[in-house]
């Protein structure tokens, strides 16, 4: 790869980014194409001054070819008038007509000069205006309102292109026109007064759609720019046929069209011609209506749903999403999974629905799913190299509806184990895809059939078991929406992964009570087991936000920071929970790793939560020294008295507090070179005034036990505290401790006085 083409720094191991100004150094293709767009400027403005220099260049050698010639000739006149021929009688001379010589003219061209090479301006940068952040309604709606983005943007975008064309009045015209027809045709057909009239109102009817369909096709023909009007008038014509179809179903005079097996055969054969229409002209508008009319059928029929009619509805998507990619229309996809999704929940998975057996129900469900999973991942027999915003759309809702509408019909049935096992077949499908198929994957395909698999597999665990892990799965559906829309630059999806985040996290904390429920009998629980998938998580997640932190906004720099603190804030939990279950009172005790590695931590990766996470086990090592004088004899406090584990604790909690103040001074510099000991002044001061204090508490601290076991000796005892106050003043220089060397001096004084009355009222 190329050295960096900022600074100039080689690039040995091929980096995707510059090690020290951290420039991409990957090529971007839009680069090179916008480069190749200036280079085609650059040529067409400077091709007309290269065509006016050689123009001028040939003027210049025609003229001085003319000068040469005459030039030559003038000579060779001298030389004959100087050479003297006797014999030779002079010839006369005759008038020869004088030819006037027109002066070439050259063009005046205002160029620069030829050894001043011109030098293109530099283009001017691409600026990209920030979107502005959503508010937090907008991103509700967002999010909730997902399926029906898209075609807005569909709307507007045909109405910005007949408005740029000046067709936005014939385009609106015609759509009225259309619906007028519609509307006036429907009031016609829905009177029937004689047989007669019935008849002549569907032969009509019928005639109008085989006139307005040879129109849509012929005017096309005859000129290209009748192409949208002629589509117009097939999807009309089309229209008409179903308004037909719904009459005949509960026409009176022609009682044959009232059998829903004779509807439904007109319907296929309507759906058969718009069908052909679409792949024969192109015609967008006759796909939606084939679409719209065959899946909508048994609600303008008023029929019951049959098998027949949820065959032809699969038959009618594959044709959709066929005709879709031949005629490379993404739009037409989504309108059918919105379609079909709409039809299949409102009929077929309603809960307490009896009409379709356990068996229906399973092959409806993945007979649909893995249709729109086809068309997701497959643009005929070939698996796409990557997947469009509106395919990973499709891909994540159907996924969704898959998963959900799974659980509802094996829960229903009591079979919610095998639902589990259901999963966990589909994600050793899509395995065996990431196998067959790996050698043609894209990177981005194999991540995609990773996460998809261990979706799946996600929520085979949860489904398989018990409810209260539901936590885990949605967990993992949460990382694997997050990491798609990272992966594919889709903001929409992430959005998604954060709310599906934000339930796993509220599921798993409602497990975290069942710990104290069951403290020091039960340690695999299923709140100590979320803590440890918490863990797992937030680790997943830290490395996928430090990896995309480039394509973070602002709001997702803040989530992925609270993610990293919650990281530690499990570790922490979780060591707590283990360490007190595993070695009982001698728990307390380990909470002084827990104190300095937190620290480290906090400072490490500039963590302030975690750092005061880190000061926080004080108090974990201080219940241990309450627990200590409870268990000791007579609840005594004298160290001596104390549990093993009380004497272990309180001593290494004096020790900390000592230590404190070196260990952010001398050795947090030395493990992190970019730490700065005094760059948080209160922490200065606080470490500060531990150390004094423990300074302070060396000299007193075996008076307690001297005066309890040999009280006669306090006097002595106290002039040793001098000597040792004296000792750690000439080590430290601490005035503090010189005051105490003084305090301690007076009591020591006053106690031998004491001491030596008493000796003289006892003689």
């Amino acid at each position: 790869m190329l050295p960096c083409p900022s600074c100039k720094t080689p690039n040995p191991d091929d980096a995707e980014k510059c090690s020290v100004c951290g420039i991409s150094l990957v090529l971007n293709p839009e680069e090179i194409y916008t480069l190749r767009f200036d280079l085609q400027i650059l040529k067409k403005e400077f091709q007309g001054k290269i065509q006016a220099l050689e123009q001028k260049i040939m003027l210049l050698e025609n003229q001085m070819a003319f000068l040469k010639l005459k030039s030559q000739a003038q000579t060779e006149k001298n030389i004959e008038k100087a050479i003297e021929r006797p014999y030779e009688k002079p010839i006369p001379k005759t008038e020869q007509p004088q030819v006037t010589q027109v002066p070439l003219s050259v063009p005046k061209i205002d160029l620069p000069p030829i050894t001043e090479r011109p030098v293109p301006p530099p283009p001017k940068p691409k600026v990209k205006i920030p979107k502005p952040e959503p508010s937090e309604p907008s991103f509700l709606a967002e999010v909730l309102f997902i399926p029906f983005a898209h075609f807005q943007d569909l709307a507007w975008q045909t109405y910005t292109h007949y408005k740029e064309q000046n067709k936005l009045p014939v385009f609106l015209m015609a759509i009225g026109g259309i619906a007028a027809l519609l509307l006036g045709f429907g009031y016609l057909l829905q009177y029937t007064s004689t047989y007669f009239l019935e008849i002549f109102k569907i032969a009509f009817t019928v005639l109008t759609v085989a006139f307005l369909i040879f129109w849509g096709i012929k005017l096309p023909q005859k000129n290209e720019k009748f192409k949208e009007f002629g589509s117009a008038l097939l999807g009309l014509g089309i229209s008409l046929n179903y308004l037909v179809i719904y009459f005949l179903s509960n026409s009176v005079v022609f009682a044959w069209g009232s059998f829903p097996v004779v509807s439904f055969l007109l319907i296929i054969l309507n759906t058969l011609l718009a069908s052909w229409l679409a792949l024969r002209y192109e015609t967008k508008i006759v796909v939606v209506l084939s679409l719209l009319g065959g899946a909508l059928a048994p609600y303008y029929l008023n029929v019951p749903v049959s098998g027949f009619y949820l065959v032809y509805l699969w038959i009618l998507t594959l044709a959709t999403i066929l005709i879709a990619q031949k005629i490379k229309w993404e739009w037409a996809g989504v309108l059918a999974f919105t379609v079909v999704s709409v039809v299949l929940e409102s009929i077929v998975f309603q809960p307490n629905n009896f009409v379709f057996s356990f068996f229906s129900q399973n092959l409806i469900l993945f007979a649909f799913g893995y249709l729109f999973l086809y068309y997701s991942f497959f643009k005929g027999l070939k698996i796409k190299e990557t997947l469009k915003a509106r395919e990973i759309l499709i891909l994540a809702a159907n996924v969704s509806l898959i998963l959900a509408n799974c659980f509802a019909i094996y829960e229903q049935a009591g079979l919610r184990q095998s639902a589990g096992y259901v999963y966990l077949a589909n994600a050793l499908i899509f395995m065996v895809l990431f196998l067959v198929f790996r050698q043609k994957l894209s990177r981005q395909m194999q991540a995609l059939l990773w996460v998809l698999a261990g979706t799946f597999a996600g929520f085979a665990v949860p489904v398989a078991f018990d409810q209260r892990w539901s936590g885990l799965f949605w967990s993992v559906e949460a990382v694997a929406l997050i990491y798609c829309g990272f992966l594919f630059r889709f903001s929409t999806v992430r959005y998604e992964g954060y709310l599906v985040l934000l339930l796993a996290l509220g599921k798993m904390a409602l497990t975290f009570p069942i710990i104290f429920l069951f403290w020091q009998t039960d340690l695999w629980t299923e709140g100590f087991i979320n803590s440890l998938v918490l863990i797992a998580l937030s680790a997943v997640l830290v490395l996928l936000f430090r990896r995309n932190a480039e394509n973070c906004k602002e709001w997702e720099k803040y989530i992925a920071y609270g993610v990293f603190e919650s990281l530690f804030l499990a570790l922490a939990f979780s060591f707590f929970v283990f360490s007190m279950f595993q070695f009982r009172d001698w728990g307390f005790p380990t909470a002084i790793l827990g104190l300095y590695f937190f620290i480290f931590l906090g400072k490490k990766y500039k963590l302030a939560l975690t750092e005061c996470l880190g000061w926080s086990h004080f108090v974990w090592l201080g219940f241990g020294i309450l627990a200590s004088f409870a268990q000791a004899e007579n609840g005594m406090t004298l160290l001596s008295f104390q549990p093993p584990f009380g004497k272990t604790t309180i001593i290494l909690t004096f020790l900390s507090v000592g230590f404190l103040q070196i260990f952010y001074q001398k050795v947090l510099p030395k493990l992190i070179p970019e730490f700065q000991p005094n760059e948080n002044p209160n922490v200065v001061f606080v470490t500060q005034i531990l150390n004094s204090l423990f300074f302070l508490a060396i000299p007193l601290a075996f008076l307690p036990s001297v005066n309890f076991f040999y009280p006669d000796y306090l006097p002595l005892a106290m002039w040793g505290s001098v000597v040792v106050a004296f000792v750690l003043h000439e080590f430290t220089q601490k005035k503090e401790i010189l005051l105490e060397l003084q305090i301690i001096i007076f009591a020591a004084t006053v106690s031998v006085l004491i001491t030596m009355d008493n000796f003289e009222i006892a003689k």
